[in-house]
């Protein structure tokens, strides 16, 4: 990497010396050489990569190209499917496996050459991912980060079980029971367990209902090539929410709408949609839009600032300016001012972070240095002394408070 792009040199370098969770991230991906195309994460890449193959399939069904066409992209395929170097992949392939079994009109000899040809297939691509991971399969890590965070979202369901505790606060309220040296994310990893848990019981009824609409349209919809090549996609789909949060994904919620367009189309004699209910649906799209850039602007910044903190901070203004309740792009923009100590810019900030958010670690330590910065050490101690209450066993909080002490002491 070094030899071929010397310009990423010092960039890499400065990657090293940061001790964020998003440097550990990209350290991860460079050091695993994980194929990732233009997504930000190598899952993305490998998912959308399986929810295209029942359209391959689709394909080399109706048009019957020349062998040499197929076995190059199915060539293609398995490389990228491999090179991605996810385990999800695993569970994409069976979903997939499922769905040609339950829906391709072939007969038995067929499905099992087909059944028999995928297993292998997924044994194969599980193991090569498994050698190039150091045998990270053998000893469920993937599976067990997972489970961890599977678990923090139940417990948040129960903090609030009717209402949740607000969409896109899964991250926030995990500090409550993550503990020194425990994986953190601001995901669960489980689309529906993170619906569950920042919707409550209320949130994901609505949602079942539309779950519920989406089956009944596949049960009743003609099993032509096509349709099944869909409803292939979507069990994929909904395989990729079972181990991340896919749809909430930008890239991922428009491959969504797209596919669930084309099942729409396609079951015209079961929907009738008046031109009320048309509206509101644009509407709701239209509202979503501003959410779903803002969100991708912050998210991008986060990463820019380990390289470009001036050019992340440009981001996250964009953010907010987009959608004013971004906690996120705020969370950048107070640290920005931090660094560059100005000071009564970063007290605001810091105020208004805490009310867009007065929950996550992030918050707390943003408000502490803004305080000690305007040399306010009484507001930050007294302020140390309420993470330390709510985020038991924090280290950096303890270490601190002492250091602090200390400080006052001399």
């Amino acid at each position: 990497m070094y030899i071929l792009f010397p310009e990423n040199v010092p960039i890499l370098k400065n990657i090293a010396k940061s001790n964020s969770d998003f440097a550990g991230v990209l350290l991860k991906q460079i050091k695993y050489k994980r194929l990732k195309s233009l997504f930000s994460l190598p899952t993305e890449f490998s998912f959308f990569i399986l929810i295209i193959i029942p359209f391959f399939i689709y394909f080399v069904y109706m048009k019957k190209p020349n062998k040499f066409f197929t076995t190059l992209t199915s060539v293609f395929i398995f490389l990228s499917l491999v090179l991605s170097k996810s385990f999800g992949i695993i569970v994409g392939l069976s979903f997939l496996l499922l769905s040609l079994f339950l829906f391709y009109p072939m007969d038995k000899k067929t499905k099992e050459k087909i059944t028999v040809s995928l297993f292998f297939i997924i044994f194969s691509i599980g193991t090569l991912i498994s050698y190039f991971r150091g045998g990270e399969l053998l000893d469920l890590t993937p599976l067990r980060l997972r489970m961890f965070h599977w678990i923090i979202a139940i417990k948040e369901f129960l903090l609030s079980p009717f209402y949740g505790v607000g969409l896109g606060n899964f991250g926030p309220y995990s500090s409550f029971f993550i503990k020194a040296g425990d994986p953190q994310s601001k995901y669960a990893h489980n689309f529906f367990l993170q619906l569950f848990a920042e919707t409550g019981v209320i949130g994901t009824m609505i949602f079942l209902v539309f779950l519920i609409y989406i089956i009944r349209l596949i049960i009743n919809i003609e099993k032509n090539p096509f349709n099944i090549a869909v409803i292939s996609s979507l069990m994929v789909f909904l395989s990729y929410n079972l181990i991340d949060i896919g749809v909430s994904f930008l890239s991922f919620g428009f491959l969504f709408a797209i596919l669930f367009g084309s099942l729409l189309k396609n079951s015209e004699k079961l929907i009738r949609v008046g031109s009320r209910g048309k509206a509101i649906i644009i509407l709701l799209l239209i509202l979503l839009i501003p959410v779903f850039y803002s969100s991708y602007l912050s998210n991008k910044a986060k990463y820019v600032w380990i390289v470009d903190n001036k050019e992340s901070v440009s981001l996250s203004k964009q953010a907010s300016k987009i959608f004013p309740f971004n906690p996120i792009s705020k969370s950048i923009e107070c640290s920005y001012y931090i660094e560059t100590k100005q000071n009564n810019k970063s007290f605001k900030c810091s105020k208004e972070l805490f009310n867009l958010d007065p929950i996550s670690i992030s918050t707390y330590k943003i408000k502490i240095l803004s305080e000690l910065l305007n040399k306010d050490y009484y507001e930050a101690l007294a302020t140390l002394d309420f993470a330390i209450d709510n985020y038991k066993n924090n280290g950096y909080f303890i270490n601190l408070k002492k250091k602090l002490l200390e400080k006052k002491d001399e």
